[in-house]
């Protein structure tokens, strides 16, 4: 975002401000961030990018969580948010110690508002990011004001607040799922978790945190190019979790990082971090929290709105990929240059391999295809300094999105409800109008509640994997599951190392067989209920998120933390 003149002259003047009272604050204001998180939208209100979605920032709400215990001195403003809540509290005359996580934010607010000379009247000081420790352990008696936008993103860092900032901190890499599941997870072991953005903070801000916080450990959601190397030069125990798809191999290792531990939910990948120079990894299923995810009992409204006879949650990955699709041919494009024979003879090479994939959805074989129909395509992608992306993994969300249209096509006849992204309005006015009069598309899903009343109220859920990773149990079944759903999966031979076929879930192996399965349980709901409670103590006995992580910290760190309080 630029800055006009006056909003340039607000910045400076608060910061100069602050560096009257505080350099070290000022001096980390000026460290580079990035701010590709923030925008406005087209009302021109501020939005923030939160874990892919648009949070919205602009109205200021906000709460008082906690009266004063000794009025007369400092609250704590918890997040600046939009700036308005603040600006207003300090026009009243009160004083606050605002804590902000994200730099970039809180420069941009500064910039919109006229806070130097509360700063050097001492009404308003500044903690930013990793202060929140020592905020925490000598925190004013006045009252404790929550930013609603910055308490639904920091959880984690609201708790530690409130318990005083004594306990062992563990850092969270800021990621998007199961983050705040693991994050509830350390809290019952009395453990508090800072959430770190790794790849939006200066290097010189993550030292300063990790130098502050003094954690005993880190943990990650998949692997962040240059985290195992950045937590070896801070001799942290580092444990990466590696849960979403790709088809991507790790990057190779620059240093040894034997404090670094990886898991993953693909055997397949084992051998792959192991090449990379990862010298601890092994295979780790995914899960589910049955704490924070169980089964919800649909009554009045709730039952209309949420029973169904089949149902399922997920991305058509209709725009994703076509927003590939145009990002590989604009830089194959590039690396073309003015040969355009060559360029048609190559999206016509990747077109045929394409479309031949999707002539058989049952078996994975896009990489030997693109081989095939557009080797030199390949050789050139491959061998360019500049590429960063790899060419499969962007070609191949297009056709893991037509197998999983193909899959909602084959049990239209059972009425399903769709849950997910637009997407899905233009597959479904490509059907025949009486198959897409069947399918019950719902939108977007909700909140942690609304997926447990979906997965609660549907007699089958069905599960339809990516076409690329046919080798995992996905988190999808976990979450069924852990509602007391049956779930009706995509068959592999991990579902039946980690559950009894049958007996906790159902599995189908081509359309024909999903089809009729699914027909099956929508006559017999008796049975669909009791297999679904079967995959509820399944979750409970073996694959809950607390036995996740003892496993994950048990070679970690202290024994005193490796097990649930």
């Amino acid at each position: 975002m630029q800055l006009d003149p006056e909003r340039l002259r607000r910045l400076t003047t608060s910061v100069q401000a602050i560096e009257r009272v505080d350099p070290r604050t000022a001096q980390r204001l000026t460290w580079p961030a990035e701010l590709d998180h923030l925008r406005t939208d087209a009302n021109g209100h501020l939005v923030r990018d939160w874990r892919g979605a648009l949070l919205g920032l602009e109205n200021g709400e906000h709460s008082v969580v906690e009266e004063a215990r000794r009025p007369g001195e400092h609250g704590v403003w918890f997040g600046v948010g939009s700036g308005r809540g603040l600006d207003a509290a300090l026009a009243r005359g009160e004083r606050f110690v605002l804590w902000e996580p994200d730099p970039s934010l809180l420069r941009l607010i500064l910039s919109r508002t006229n806070w130097a000379d509360a700063i050097a009247e001492d009404r308003l000081r500044i903690a930013l990011g990793a202060d929140l420790v020592a905020l925490a352990r000598r925190r004013p008696g006045g009252p404790l004001v929550v930013d609603a936008a910055t308490a639904h993103m920091r959880a984690p860092e609201l708790r530690l607040l409130r318990a005083g900032g004594t306990r062992p901190i563990a850092l969270l890499v800021e990621g998007r799922l199961l983050v705040d599941g693991i994050a509830a997870a350390l809290e019952r072991r009395g453990v508090d978790g800072y959430q770190l953005d790794v790849e939006r903070l200066s290097r010189e801000e993550l030292d300063h945190a990790v130098r502050t916080l003094a954690p005993k450990f880190a943990i990650a959601i998949n692997e962040t190019t240059g985290l195992a190397a950045f937590t070896a030069d801070h001799d942290l125990p580092l444990a990466i979790w590696e849960i979403d798809p790709t088809t991507d191999s790790p990057r190779p290792l620059d240093r040894r990082t034997p404090r670094a531990q990886v898991f993953t939910y693909r055997r397949s990948h084992v051998d792959g971090f192991r090449a990379a120079g990862y010298e601890h990894v092994e295979y780790l299923p995914l899960c589910a929290d049955p704490i924070a995810r169980r089964p919800r009992r649909l009554l009045g409204p709730e039952r209309v709105a949420y029973s169904a006879p089949v149902a399922f949650v997920g991305a058509s990955m209709a725009v994703q990929a076509r927003a590939h699709i145009e990002r590989f041919a604009t830089q194959l494009g590039s690396l073309r240059g003015t040969n355009q024979n060559a360029l048609a003879a190559d999206l016509a090479g990747v077109e045929r391999a394409i479309a031949e994939q999707c002539e058989d959805l049952g078996t994975y074989r896009l990489p030997e295809l693109l081989r095939q129909h557009a080797g030199a395509a390949l050789d050139l992608w491959n061998s360019s300094p500049v590429v960063t992306e790899s060419a499969e993994a962007l070609l191949s969300e297009f056709v893991a999105g037509k197998k999983r249209a193909a899959a909602i096509d084959a049990v239209a006849p059972l009425a399903p409800h769709l849950w997910g992204d637009a997407g899905w309005r233009e597959h479904l006015a490509e059907l025949d109008p009486e198959s897409a009069a069947n399918v019950r598309f719902r939108g977007p899903a909700g909140n942690r509640e609304e997926i447990e009343r979906i997965y609660s109220g549907a007699t089958v859920n069905i599960d339809i994997g990516r076409l690329y990773q046919n080798d995992i149990v996905t988190l999808r079944v976990f979450d069924v599951l852990a509602c007391g759903g049956l779930c009706l999966t995509e068959h592999n031979d991990e579902v039946g190392n980690l559950f009894e076929v049958g007996v906790e879930l159902d599995t189908w192996s081509d359309l024909d067989e999903l089809r009729a399965k699914t027909a099956m349980y929508v006559a017999d709901p008796a049975r669909a209920a009791r297999i679904g409670a079967a995959g509820r103590r399944a979750i409970e006995e073996r694959h809950g998120l607390d036995r996740r992580l003892d496993h994950m910290l048990a070679g970690l760190v202290s024994p005193a933390w490796a097990h649930a309080a």
